[in-house]
């Protein structure tokens, strides 16, 4: 069990995430719950023509316990902030990965 703060959109909140599945170094599954939404989410590495494919993928629930109020703003607000926000992270990941370390 991890316990990660971050501050999705304007407020910040401390997620459990449980990993599920783990096939080093190719797949990891990790299962979150926090105040705002359930969440799963799927990190998948593969070899590529030019070195390693990254694949991130969340599948969530907002404010499960508020139906249909949340299935409204995660239609309207959390899908779009989320798919901004993780774009982020691939960029930075991928920059992270490439950079070369001189010796």
């Amino acid at each position: 069990m991890l316990a990660e703060r971050a501050k999705p959109g304007p407020f910040e909140s401390v997620s459990h995430w449980e990993i599920t599945e783990c096939a080093t170094p190719h797949r990891q599954v990790h299962v979150g719950t926090m105040p705002e939404m359930n969440a799963t989410l799927t990190i998948e590495l593969r070899p590529a023509d030019s070195g390693t494919h990254y694949t991130q993928r969340m599948e969530f629930t907002f404010l499960p316990r508020f139906r249909p109020l949340g299935w409204l703003l995660e239609r309207l607000v959390i899908r779009r902030k989320m798919e901004s926000d993780f774009k982020n992270i691939v960029a930075s990941v991928k920059r992270i990965v490439e950079t070369k370390k001189e010796t």
